[in-house]
């Protein structure tokens, strides 16, 4: 036995073993793992009406730069010195917690948030007026704290939640300048816009889809910065990107950012700026007068220059014929930005992008100048088709070549959508028919036929259910072992199966969208005729 691994030993002999693995070694306050039982084992979260908990959670200013001129040591003292008055502070009523590196809580049972905000102000007090003093005794560090303090059920009914809570308060004091609380219920939602996010879309559950999302986390992060951003989600045909970028978007809808949706057309495609005016007419239509009276505030070249573009948003002005089309090109991309900049105002702007490989190069070049824009916040989220064959093209679509100029200098984010794996499927299996008995090696059967594709996976589950190879029987979930040669070899076998089986009228239908392409037609047959099958993998 080495030499400090004695003194380890010897120091803790005769310790409390349960105090080893619940207490914070350095400070002597309950450790992160201790919260977590706490929360798991000590709390009725069904009868938090009648007995309230508060959480404050604390943490240290610009304690870096403590290590950073004064070195670790006297970072560790600190640390030591800020947790004797998280005890002082909690007494008997409250339990002192390190939740992490400089950041520590207060955790109060049968506390409402009242005398939660008392006990905050009173550690703040206490801060002030005991300074934190050197080794000498004779010098002080100027040490703050910031505090934000949130209660259950008023702010949040699970432990998860508080926790998230009481962090968006924290964020808040440290926003508005630190040595100070802020209670969850009074934050502002503009100023904490990059940690709600990110908090809600941690909430998201879609299978085998983790890496992504954290992706996705990342450029929110530097969203909430006030760094304008874009990121691209790519998968072939079927691999659930509609689904991903829609989970996303559900995820923010708490969010104050203005949500804007549209999607790429294929009979569109060549026509310039046709994805930007959707972007425009959405943006507008968000507004109670419709955007008249930004279009009303435009001047008359402006004006002149968007009926070319939007005839149906200024439908008395004039259709500019200039002979130079150099300057009326750029009329019309000037006016179209200043539109865009106008009907955005002041709120962060997230622009959700289905199918941008079907995008114009106008209104690519549009966007590229509004994310250099420093004026605004935009966020550009889309997905994109992967296609091998278009990368090798001589004619590629504008997208690629779009990305070809411009992903260095505009820092675009591309995350991949892969093929499911038998694990995901598992996953996905428990989530829709909990407790389910899977023969042997049939994930890895499923995951082979489908290749991983997320719609081919629901419409194969969809099948076993429609045909009674899954059922039911009292509280279990059972899968009768399908027989050989049971599965569709490919996802259009399955399309021409339920083509077959359509009534003469959705037939019609049918035929009256075929001229959009196969892309939507694998659409509409894998959702449309029974779509609840796909909630959850990905789908679309």
């Amino acid at each position: 036995m080495q030499q400090q691994d004695l003194v380890n030993l010897l120091e803790f002999t005769g310790k409390d073993p349960t105090r080893l693995v619940f207490e914070d070694e350095l400070t002597g306050v309950y450790n992160r793992r201790f919260l977590f039982q706490y929360f798991q084992t000590k709390v009725s979260w069904d009868k938090l009406a009648k007995n309230p908990l508060a959480l404050i959670m604390i943490d240290v200013d610009k304690f870096k730069s403590v290590n950073d001129s004064h070195g670790h040591q006297v970072g560790d003292a600190a640390l030591v010195w800020v947790a004797d008055l998280l005890r002082e502070v909690a007494g008997d009523e409250g339990l002192s917690i390190r939740y992490a590196g400089d950041e520590f809580m207060l955790l109060f049972t049968n506390c409402d948030k009242q005398t939660a905000m008392k006990m905050g102000n009173r550690l703040v007090n206490k801060v002030r007026s005991q300074p934190f003093r050197l080794y000498d005794q004779k010098k002080s560090l100027p040490i703050t704290l910031s505090l934000g303090v949130a209660s259950a059920p008023e702010d949040a009914k699970s432990g998860k939640g508080l926790i998230q809570q009481a962090d968006v308060a924290l964020y808040s004091a440290k926003c508005i300048g630190r040595d100070c609380l802020v209670n969850a219920g009074e934050v502002v939602p503009e100023t904490v816009f990059d940690k709600t996010v990110v908090n809600q879309l941690k909430a998201v559950k879609l299978v085998g889809r983790d890496p992504q999302f954290k992706e996705v986390i990342q450029v929110l992060n530097k969203f909430g910065q006030k760094q304008n951003q874009m990121l691209i989600a790519e998968g072939t045909a079927g691999i659930g990107k509609s689904e991903f970028l829609e989970s996303i978007r559900r995820s923010l809808t708490r969010a104050k950012a203005r949500h804007i949706k549209v999607g790429g057309d294929p009979q569109e495609m060549f026509r310039p700026y046709y994805l930007m005016a959707r972007i425009l007419v959405s943006l507008l239509g968000n507004r109670g007068d419709q955007g008249a009276a930004i279009i009303a505030g435009l001047d008359k070249k402006h004006q002149d220059h968007i009926a070319r573009i939007l005839p149906q948003l200024a439908p008395d002005a004039a259709v500019v014929e200039d002979d130079n089309e150099r300057l009326n090109r750029k009329g019309i991309f000037l006016a179209l930005a200043h539109l865009f900049i106008k009907a955005a105002g002041s709120r962060p702007i997230i622009l959700f992008l289905d199918d941008l490989h079907f995008a114009d190069e106008a209104s690519l070049f549009l966007l590229r100048q509004l994310i250099q824009f420093k004026k605004f916040s935009l966020c550009v989220l889309a997905t994109s088709e992967s296609d091998p064959e278009s990368e090798r093209a001589e004619h590629k679509i504008p997208l690629r070549r779009f990305r070809e100029l411009y992903q260095g200098p505009l820092g675009i984010r591309k995350v991949t959508l892969t093929p499911l794996n038998s694990a995901d499927i598992t996953k996905h299996m428990n989530s829709l028919f909990p407790g389910i008995k899977i023969p042997p090696d049939f994930e890895e059967d499923l995951a082979r036929i489908s290749q991983g594709n997320p719609l081919f996976i629901s419409e194969l589950l969809r099948k076993l259910v429609f045909d009674r190879k899954i059922t039911l029987s009292g509280q279990q979930w059972t899968l009768e072992p399908p027989e050989e040669g049971y599965f569709p070899k490919t996802l259009e076998e399955i399309v021409s199966h339920k083509i077959t089986a359509l009534d003469e009228e959705s037939r019609l239908i049918l035929d009256q969208i075929s001229a959009l392409g196969g892309g939507c037609i694998l659409k509409y047959a894998g959702g449309q005729f029974g779509a609840k099958g796909s909630q959850g993998t990905g789908v679309h």
